[in-house]
């Protein structure tokens, strides 16, 4: 029963991270803006504050289920067999847990950028709003370096689940392509990464939205693994 109630939890904590995604003031339906542009990344975020604040404990709230559903449903699973498939889906959990680690650090930070934006537009027109809003462009530039620090973690963890999950479940579902899924698009991470590393500084908007859109598949992958554990298939039960 554990591990349906860890895949309910993988399965919500996705749609929750979809739903912040989408509707965090800047992004895809909400006032949309170039997020690499500071200025028109944080004019939306100080045009719907309190928006900005509520998507952001959603999505803190999906990477805390989906840090869940691994850890208490899957993570348990790799100590009732040897392998080396077992092992890399160890240590590949471990890395995931982690890199979403960060990417919750990073939300924190986002909190405070809308914080100092949302003192800036109180005191506007004092030397202090411009205060504010100098802080808040350090602590947007520090939020950036941190989620870059996620960036090759999330390849690597990739694959390594993926392998892992591939190794355990015995018979051809959707739960295993989605194993198969996972290590292609850690794959297809790896190769961006290494791409937009070489890339010219002035043209990065490409690689992110490709990013992005790894990313996304990446959480329909996890869905479906939930709904594997919901459904007790082979390798995603205690009896496996």
């Amino acid at each position: 029963m554990t591990i349906k109630h860890a895949g309910i939890a993988l399965i919500i904590g996705v749609v929750l991270s979809f739903v912040s995604g989408l509707l965090f003031p800047g992004n895809a339906l909400i006032d949309p803006v170039n997020q690499l542009d500071y200025s028109e990344a944080v004019g939306a975020i100080a045009g719907a504050p309190n928006l900005a604040h509520t998507m952001l404990f959603i999505s803190i709230l999906g990477m805390l289920l989906i840090v869940f559903g691994f850890v208490v449903g899957i993570y348990p699973l790799t100590a009732q067999q040897a392998g080396v498939g077992n092992t890399l889906l160890r240590f590949g959990i471990i890395l995931s847990v982690i890199e979403w680690s960060i990417v919750i650090i990073g939300q924190g930070m986002r909190h405070i950028v809308v914080h100092l934006m949302q003192r800036s537009a109180a005191a506007a027109g004092s030397e202090e709003a411009t205060l504010f809003s100098d802080i808040a462009f350090d602590v947007y530039v520090n939020m950036i370096a941190v989620f870059m620090s996620f960036i090759p973690l999330f390849p690597i963890a990739s694959i390594l689940v993926g392998i892992g999950l591939v190794s355990r479940i015995p018979t051809t579902n959707l739960s295993k392509l989605s194993a198969y899924g996972l290590v292609v698009i850690g794959i297809v991470g790896f190769i961006v990464y290494v791409a937009a590393m070489f890339a010219p500084a002035d043209d990065p908007q490409i690689y992110l939205t490709t990013f992005n859109v790894i990313l996304f598949a990446g959480a329909v992958l996890f869905a479906v693994l939930g709904y594997g554990m919901v459904k007790g298939d082979d390798g995603l039960t205690d009896e496996s």
